[in-house]
């Protein structure tokens, strides 16, 4: 009898020295995820209730090379399992973006837990930044007039300056918006696109 491996991603995460290595496997009717040094965690797929999806800005490797952190977290019965596309092994290291590995494996979770997608709640945004950029936005909006009077002699310097902040915190705000999505069409965006990248050093 022929036996298959079952789907399976790794990526390192850094410790106070060096860094461990994280393992996750979809099994027959389990995610697997295997922390190096502990024992494993096992999450039923009929247990998980939510599936978050999410990207940050990672200091200065998006700057510099149009790169994101991103991010799967499943939560189940209060446990929760986060998986990143960014492999880090810590300082002295060159960060590795795993893009392709890390698409692939999201896509076949999302595909294992089709039977189960009534119960389960697929996400994606960050709430409470969403609502802070927000916050900030109209902050911005309200006390920018009495800011620009004081720019006397430079008032378009001071328009510069206020429609560059109100334009990065509406695209910070769109980026950050909390939404739900169909497992059967994840969003563009929620996904690393392209080849593998390596960062900067930690």
């Amino acid at each position: 009898m022929l036996t298959v491996d079952p789907p399976s991603y790794e990526f390192h995460e850094p410790k106070f020295w060096g860094s461990r290595r994280i393992c996750c496997s979809l099994e027959a009717s389990e995610l697997v995820v295997e922390v190096e040094g502990k024992p494993p965690v096992r999450v039923l797929y009929q247990d998980i209730t939510v599936v978050h999806l999410s990207s940050r800005a990672h200091g200065r490797n998006e700057a510099v090379m149009d790169v994101r952190d991103f991010r799967c977290q499943v939560i189940a019965r209060r446990r929760s399992v986060e998986i990143t596309n960014r492999s880090d092994r810590g300082v002295g290291r060159r960060y590795v973006y795993e893009n392709q590995a890390f698409n692939t494996f999201v896509r076949e979770l999302h595909r294992r837990l089709l039977p189960f997608q009534e119960r389960v709640q697929f996400r994606a945004g960050h709430s409470l930044y969403f609502w802070l950029a927000v916050g900030a936005g109209a902050l911005t909006a309200i006390l920018a007039p009495f800011r620009l009077a004081s720019y006397d002699g430079h008032l378009a310097v001071g328009i510069g300056i206020y429609l560059s902040a109100v334009t990065g915190l509406i695209v910070a705000a769109y980026r950050l918006r909390p939404s739900s999505y169909a497992p059967t069409r994840i969003p563009e965006g929620l996904l690393p696109a392209g080849e593998d990248r390596r960062g900067f050093m930690a």
